[in-house]
């Protein structure tokens, strides 16, 4: 089982750097709360890998692109509210969710949900 400090910030890194990355993509800054609830709903599926698989290396790809498609639609839903304040809020995006999971049902780790 790999070091629970280590293991965190590793997953801290795929998902804030894909989510900032693609936040940058789209001309939009997330918010604290954006940041520590993507955190926060993938946590507990890729802790499961990682104690499977010891690393996230394998899915990482995976990760950072439904990270990216996240937050790709939540600016797009961010935008078409008409919205001109930059900052992506947490509502948008746990509004978004839903629907994304239904476009992409095997976007790891943030489909299915619970």
């Amino acid at each position: 089982m790999p070091d629970t400090e280590y293991a965190s910030s590793q997953i801290d890194s795929i998902i804030l750097g894909a989510a900032e990355k693609a936040a940058l993509k789209e001309g939009v800054v997330l918010s604290a709360e954006v940041k520590n609830n993507l955190l926060t709903v993938a946590q507990a599926r890729l802790n499961r890998v990682l104690e499977e698989e010891g690393t996230l290396e394998a899915r990482r790809a995976q990760v950072e692109e439904s990270t990216f498609a996240l937050i790709h639609e939540a600016a797009e839903e961010h935008r078409r509210s008409g919205n001109l304040d930059p900052e992506l809020t947490w509502k948008v995006v746990d509004d978004v969710l839903d629907r994304f999971c239904k476009m992409y049902p095997t976007a790891f780790p943030f489909c299915p949900r619970r």
